[in-house]
């Protein structure tokens, strides 16, 4: 795993990734990054754990992850977005990755309705969106 100092710069810190919470382990980086938001941590923080022991997918399914196999992170966002709006947000946060996949890896990938990533068929990424709501605003 990279140390915190590396993703700092590698990230080319602007909004996302100012405050970074690097876990060796941790139950769930979504659950951390919920509670953050729920204390008022600032956005652009992430968190980013090399494994994971309470992993959810939607749904609330179990996800369960090969130790320091995979990129576990969730990014705590405040957007400005309508209830309209959230119910597109998964599958436009996958087309970005993809798209940026492509750009940057000329790697052709798919989005797999709802939430997936997919190269040569093979789900490399899942996306996972959470959210409060207040007054039809999102939180």
């Amino acid at each position: 795993m990279l140390s915190k100092a590396e993703l700092q710069h590698e990230l080319g810190v602007s909004v996302i990734g100012r405050k970074l919470f690097v876990f060796e382990e941790i139950d769930s980086t979504n659950l951390c990054a919920k509670v953050m938001a729920d204390a008022g941590t600032e956005e652009g923080a992430v968190v980013i754990a090399d494994h994971q022991t309470a992993g959810r997918g939607r749904r609330g399914r179990t996800w369960v992850d090969a130790r320091g196999d995979n990129l576990l992170y969730s990014i705590l966002l405040r957007p400005a977005l309508s209830t309209d709006d959230l119910a597109r947000l998964t599958f436009l946060v996958a087309t970005a990755v993809a798209r940026t996949v492509h750009a940057t890896g000329n790697l052709t990938a798919e989005c797999k309705w709802p939430n997936d990533v997919l190269i040569d068929g093979k789900k490399v990424c899942g996306i996972l969106v959470e959210n409060g709501v207040a007054n039809g605003i999102a939180q």
